[in-house]
């Protein structure tokens, strides 16, 4: 958790750290991956991801590389900025239709340039890129991967 998700504020690709609570839950998560075998470990090269897999690196014992492949969706001028302005600058519906935490998936508009927000097809195509290096280095070996809520359900 960051401050920035506690005030509903987008982060995006903002070098924005852990909090308190964020560094406590970053910790939990490190006790619970402690029995696990991972060959090797990559996050997002965000402060706030990095923060969480220095947690994990301190309790697996393993080195990480942290990449930018790993990002959150790039929100261009709409980070730092509160969802329900987001929302309304790019006229999407808030809600049961588009839930806030999915917030990374909307489609862009023409109208939508002005924002300079990285589109899906980039994300997917860094994305992808990542997978391919995972399948050509890592094929028959245990990956932990560390990043960001958009990006894990895009993987």
């Amino acid at each position: 958790e960051t401050d920035f998700n506690k005030k509903d504020i987008l982060q995006g690709q903002l070098p924005i750290g852990l909090n308190n609570s964020g560094l406590k839950q970053a910790k939990r998560v490190a006790q619970q991956l402690k029995n696990d075998l991972f060959d090797t470990f990559f996050s997002s090269d965000l402060k706030r991801t990095v923060q969480t897999a220095q947690e994990i690196q301190k309790i697996i014992k393993k080195e990480f590389s942290a990449i930018s492949h790993l990002r959150e969706r790039g929100l261009g001028k709409l980070e730092g900025k509160h969802k329900d302005a987001a929302f309304a600058a790019l006229e999407l519906e808030r809600g049961t239709v588009f839930p806030l935490h999915h917030f990374w998936d909307f489609d862009e508009k023409p109208s939508h340039a002005k924002y300079e927000i990285e589109t899906k097809k980039h994300m997917y195509h860094r994305l992808a890129d990542f997978v391919k290096m995972l399948k050509n280095k890592y094929a028959d070996k245990s990956v932990l991967i560390v990043s960001h809520g958009g990006t894990i359900r895009a993987l």
